[in-house]
């Protein structure tokens, strides 16, 4: 066995191969573990400013009601999810620009929906790997009226936040 010229520690390669568990790997080829915002924005259903715009009205919802996933809260020395780098008139004036952003959603019927995908990260049927095809081709179908209604909502939302 000869000597080998090569100092140190062999390079770090980095597998090539997803060694992730069988669940993980399933669900990274569903596209389950990618927001359904970002989904949306992959596959080209809404346009880059429609995103900002529903990006910007979660961050106008964590201001408002603190964060929509699962937090802890220390009642004895926090004050709230408020942080005290805002003042209350800048405060008030987001608060007002989230009231009217809803308002202006809710006026087309599409609060629920918009809501659900921008805030609450839920999947709806027209974001599933072989449904979104379906959802923009077919007119009969519960999908297309779904797709539909977040569409004009996201282009609502992208007028009133300004984003468009």
């Amino acid at each position: 066995m000869a000597f080998s010229r090569k100092r140190g520690r062999p390079k770090n390669i980095k597998p090539k191969n997803d060694y992730g568990t069988n669940e993980l790997r399933m669900k990274k080829q569903l596209g389950v573990t990618t927001e359904p915002i970002d989904l949306c924005l992959n596959k080209k259903l809404i346009t880059q400013e429609e995103h900002r715009a529903g990006l910007r009205l979660r961050w106008l919802y964590t201001l408002r009601f603190g964060s929509p996933g699962i937090s802890a809260h220390d009642p004895e020395g926090s004050k709230g999810h408020y942080n005290k780098e805002y003042d209350e008139l800048w405060l008030s004036a987001r608060h007002m620009e989230y009231k009217n952003a809803l308002d202006e959603i809710n006026k087309i019927g599409a609060k629920r929906i918009v809501v659900n995908i921008c805030i609450f990260n839920q999947h709806i049927s027209f974001l599933n790997k072989y449904n979104y095809t379906k959802a923009k081709s077919c007119n009969l179908n519960n999908m297309r009226s779904d797709y539909d209604t977040f569409k004009n909502g996201m282009d609502v939302l992208a007028q009133t936040l300004g984003t468009k």
